[in-house]
């Protein structure tokens, strides 16, 4: 197997297939992935151990991965491809190892979860079944290419980068939402500038607030009044004149 960047050869390696299990192998009562559906894939295994195996792990993820896409729905992910790494010596020599490459795929069932699902999430839970090909190959030859070429074949345009724009948000009718962050403004202690007539307005609610509490002490006065003469059985007004 092998691929290619700018009409050269990038990577090359060879396997042997040691075991081989087809999805007629499970019977036909296992489904099948949908057309165009896109796999989960895992890595089992010391995959970060050198730079073979991390080019090994990237090129199976360009094999298996199909035409990029930039939107998925849940459906969409239907199965699940395992790939784990051994590593033995080799018996012929006991020096040399071989490299082994396990590949399990199983079939994701979406079902209602039985728990409810946290926060009342509406989620489905995937129940995985083993539906094939399951594959182990043993990695005999590989070629991958030198450090400068790889820089320049993983090296992403400038092009293809999004700018991410702060601050700024697609609602679901396509609309820009734009968001501004402004200081705090005290606006009790600003002091703006007053026309005639605000400044009229002003002088005419301080007068009936004054009107309003003058009239309030006249009718305390007079109640207080009533009650001395209730009480006495004369006014107080004219105690007020003997006195003088």
């Amino acid at each position: 197997m092998g691929r290619t960047f700018d009409r050269q050869i990038l990577d090359m390696i060879e396997v042997g297939v040691v075991r081989f299990k087809s999805m007629d192998d499970y019977g036909g009562k296992v489904p099948k992935k949908r057309i165009g559906s896109k796999p989960l894939m895992m890595f089992l295994g010391e995959w970060e151990q050198n730079d073979n195996t991390k080019r090994l792990q990237s090129f199976l993820v360009d094999f298996y991965r199909g035409d990029p896409v930039d939107k998925l729905v849940v459906q969409g992910l239907d199965h699940l491809m395992v790939f784990t790494l051994t590593e033995k010596v080799n018996p012929l020599d006991n020096i040399n190892t071989i490299k082994t490459i396990h590949q399990r795929t199983y079939f994701c069932k979406l079902k209602k979860n039985p728990n409810g699902g946290t926060n009342g999430s509406k989620i489905p839970v995937p129940y995985l079944m083993p539906c094939g090909p399951d594959l182990d190959m043993a990695i005999r030859r590989e070629q991958f290419a030198s450090l400068d070429m790889w820089r320049a074949a993983i090296k992403q345009p400038a092009a293809a980068k999004k700018k991410k724009i702060k601050n700024q948000s697609t609602n679901m009718f396509g609309e820009t939402i734009g968001r501004l962050h402004l200081e705090r403004q005290d606006i009790d202690n600003m002091q703006g500038r007053k026309s005639k007539a605000l400044r009229r307005a002003e002088k005419m609610e301080k007068e009936e607030e004054r009107a309003a509490v003058d009239q309030e002490l006249q009718q305390e006065h007079k109640e207080l009044g009533d009650e001395f003469k209730r009480d006495f059985g004369f006014d107080n007004q004219e105690v007020k004149a003997k006195k003088k």
